[in-house]
């Protein structure tokens, strides 16, 4: 393929409601769209690390997509895998910028084959990607599964709260519990046993800086599944997974790493029968695609917590609705967000 040229374009945008949890609070993002321009094609990525998550900041990013650039030399002929393997070398320690490279090149080699990014990764990709919900108050759930954040307040009022929610949403939903690493053995204790009769499929990151030790003891004294979020993205969670104490992990893909590196990732959560899940880190249409892309790939038919609408109002063109539970990739070619750049 004949390379012609790669360019970022920051943007700016605001969430449709104050995202806050125990520790931090996300009212706007900030990012940049990439393109990568190969022959006749065009393909997009966006590179938005997240605060408190990523350990790269925008002006990182900027700084090593300069070192892409003038590694790649206009009218030069590239193949794939000579792409794949600079952008993993320039740019494995920023985590962000290699996944959106990635999933740039990977937009273009699908379109030119005519089918959807996800069955370029995997000719088996999943046909849909189901979603879950996030909790906001006075908000419609339209999945069966929500995600509700706890650790913002004292233990008695997380209490009300969750009543509160569960009160509020239909009998059967299945809830997902974010504490983001504020709780202690006690107070998770303490707290599932107070709601020891509701449906939690997990909990959420309980502890700061968790270990073997904690994690037994939680085990012992409670049934609930547990699951990683800020571990995974810290990649400290070797010695958590292996123990094969971890029943879920989260994953919020474009702050990863590379698309080789997510599969393999697959892969050895398999060893240890964890499953994966992705979450949204609230990224814009061609973000949001890209996740969604590669949850079809992975084949992972867990409900994800990808549905763009939960964080963002503005309509652009994307393959499902704001009411919808689920979107269908098949027919799509590439990525799918030509019209839906912010």
């Amino acid at each position: 393929m004949i390379f012609k040229k790669i360019e970022i374009n920051s943007y700016e945008t605001n969430l449709n409601s104050i995202l806050s949890n125990s520790q931090y609070s996300y009212k706007k993002r900030n990012g940049y769209i990439l393109r990568l321009f190969l022959d006749d094609y065009v393909g997009f990525g966006e590179v938005a690390p997240l605060d408190f998550f990523s350990k790269e900041s925008l002006k990182e990013v900027a700084w090593r997509f300069e070192e892409i650039k003038a590694s790649l030399k206009e009218g030069a002929c590239y193949d794939s895998e000579e792409l794949f393997d600079l952008f993993n070398l320039i740019s494995s320690d920023i985590p962000s910028l290699n996944f959106a490279l990635d999933i740039a090149l990977l937009d273009i080699r699908s379109k030119r084959k005519k089918i959807s990014l996800s069955k370029c990764l995997n000719s088996n990709a999943l046909d849909q990607v189901f979603f879950s919900d996030f909790y906001f108050e006075n908000k419609k759930n339209n999945s069966k599964i929500v995600k509700i954040k706890l650790g913002k307040s004292s233990l008695n009022d997380d209490i009300k709260y969750f009543e509160s929610v569960i009160n509020y949403l239909k009998k059967d939903t299945v809830f997902r519990v974010d504490l983001n690493q504020s709780y202690t053995l006690d107070k998770l204790v303490f707290l599932l046993n107070h709601f020891k009769d509701i449906e939690i499929q997990y909990i959420e990151e309980p502890f700061k800086n968790p270990n073997i030790t904690d994690i037994k003891k939680i085990k012992n004294l409670i049934s609930f599944p547990l699951a990683l979020d800020e571990t995974i993205i810290s990649k400290n969670y070797d010695e958590l997974i292996s123990s094969g104490l971890i029943d879920y992990a989260i994953l919020k893909a474009p702050l990863f790493g590379s698309i080789k590196a997510i599969f393999n990732f697959k892969k050895y959560l398999e060893k240890y029968n964890t499953k994966l899940v992705l979450s949204s880190p609230l990224q814009t249409p061609v973000g949001n695609m890209s996740s969604i892309h590669i949850a079809a790939a992975l084949e992972l038919k867990e409900l994800h917590g990808l549905n763009f609408f939960n964080f963002f109002d503005y309509q652009n063109t994307l393959p499902y609705d704001a009411g919808d539970n689920f979107v269908s990739i098949n027919h799509l070619v590439g990525l799918g967000v030509e019209d839906a750049i912010i």
